[in-house]
């Protein structure tokens, strides 16, 4: 049986009776003590042991079940959370980006693949996907190296922040809004990272 202690404390400034959890009287304002006892969670799990018995596998109280949860196997559990966790963190479009320029470097180095083909030149002349090729094409090697690292380093944080969805379509449209802004302004635009 808990005694009338543990129900209530008395305030000596004023007599009244408050909560053992407080730290002033509400009644008076009066300081009862300098910190709030620390109130048990129960939904915060007992942690593990840590010592012999729990190396040599003896069961303790922490391996028990906590009652209204189901048990759950710990290792495959952690491992697929870890793993969620991580493709949910992945910035893929912020990877396709920085490898597509990439590729695209290596590709107008080679001679694979022209310049002309890629990169707005004056008017269009019905090649619309040189609006969304000309922001991926790097003729200057330092340039895109230096370029793609920026994209790399602001475009996770910002597919962190906002999804991949949202910056999809911000390195999208942001690469065409560009190109026609610099068609419509230049005479001869040459729309093409240098």
């Amino acid at each position: 049986m808990t005694s009338g202690a543990d129900l209530f404390v008395v305030c000596k400034n004023c007599g009244s009776e408050v909560s053992p959890y407080i730290t002033e009287c509400p009644y008076c304002g009066h300081r009862l003590r300098r910190r709030a006892p620390k109130l048990p969670r129960e939904s915060e799990p007992k942690r593990a042991r840590r010592g012999l018995l729990r190396r040599s596998g003896a069961r303790t109280s922490a391996d028990e079940p906590i009652p209204g949860r189901t048990p759950r196997r710990v290792r495959t559990g952690l491992a697929r959370r870890a793993l969620a966790g991580t493709i949910a963190l992945r910035p893929y479009v912020t990877i396709v980006s920085v490898a597509a320029s990439c590729v695209l470097w290596v590709l107008l180095r080679a001679g694979y693949v022209g310049v002309d083909k890629l990169v707005v030149i004056g008017p269009l002349n019905g090649d619309w996907w040189k609006l969304f090729t000309s922001q991926f094409a790097y003729l200057n090697g330092w340039v895109a190296f230096f370029v793609l690292i920026v994209i790399a380093i602001f475009g996770w944080l910002l597919e962190q922040r906002l999804g991949s969805i949202v910056v999809l379509a911000l390195v999208l449209a942001a690469g065409a809004a560009g190109g026609l802004v610099a068609i419509a302004v230049y005479p001869l635009a040459v729309v093409g990272r240098r």
